[in-house]
C-alpha cells in the first residue's frame, strides 16, 4: 500500500475539516521517509541515494519524492492550512533536497 499519497492528505484534511475543525488550525504532516509496500519496514530519504528524486518508488518502499511534496504544498496553500510539519528533518539528503522543494512551492 502506498503510504501518504497526496489523495490520502486531502482526504484526512477534508474530514477534519467537516468535524468542525477551522482549516487554519491544521498542519499536514510530510514523511520525509519511505514505507515498504510490504513490510511497512520505514527507510529515510537520505539513504534511498536516488538519482531521479522525481521518482515515488524506491526497492519497494513508497516516498513523497519531490513532486508530491510540491502537490502538498500546493494543497496547505489552496486549503489555507496553518501549515506543514516534516517528520523528520534529519531524513532528508545533504543536499537538503526535499526541504528545498517544500520550501520553494510554499514560497511561489
Amino acid at each position: 500500500k502506498e503510504h501518504s499519497t497526496v489523495e490520502m492528505a486531502q482526504k484526512d484534511i477534508d474530514k477534519f475539516i467537516k468535524m468542525g475543525c477551522p482549516p487554519e488550525k491544521l498542519n499536514l504532516g510530510v514523511p520525509f521517509y519511505g514505507r515498504h509496500i510490504e513490510n511497512r519496514k520505514a527507510l529515510s530519504f537520505n539513504r534511498m541515494f536516488l538519482k531521479d528524486r522525481t521518482i515515488d518508488l524506491f526497492e519497494g518502499y513508497y516516498l513523497n519524492n519531490t513532486v508530491t511534496l510540491k502537490k502538498k504544498a500546493e494543497l496547505v496553500k489552496s486549503l489555507k492550512l496553518s501549515g506543514i510539519m516534516i517528520w523528520e528533518i534529519e531524513q532528508d539528503d545533504y543536499e537538503l533536497t526535499l526541504l528545498k522543494a517544500l520550501h520553494s512551492s510554499l514560497q511561489e
